[in-house]
């Protein structure tokens, strides 16, 4: 089970949009039980770097970095922005 590691920014953004809390528990609680560290669902994009993915999921993209600390499996929430829509469309 992979430890979860917040950025003092995600947390923020988190603690001021209460309704994607909400949205996102659950992926997150299934993400920590994964054995690759990487969400069975959402759209993700591994092209990034070797340790790093973005994951696509409820109108955001969440940049997560996979590792290990102190012989734990974690995963560290490095950021995460508001999908913007394309208004031209």
């Amino acid at each position: 089970m992979y430890r979860l590691v917040w950025a003092k920014e995600v947390l923020n953004y988190l603690r001021d949009n209460e309704g994607l809390i909400n949205q996102l528990e659950l992926a997150f609680a299934d993400l920590r039980k994964t054995v690759t560290g990487m969400p069975s669902y959402g759209i993700v994009d591994e092209g990034i770097a070797p340790n790093r993915y973005i994951w696509r999921i409820h109108d955001h993209v969440i940049l997560i970095r996979k590792g290990a600390e102190d012989q734990y499996p974690k995963l560290w929430i490095e950021a995460i922005k508001p999908i913007e829509s394309d208004s031209n469309e």
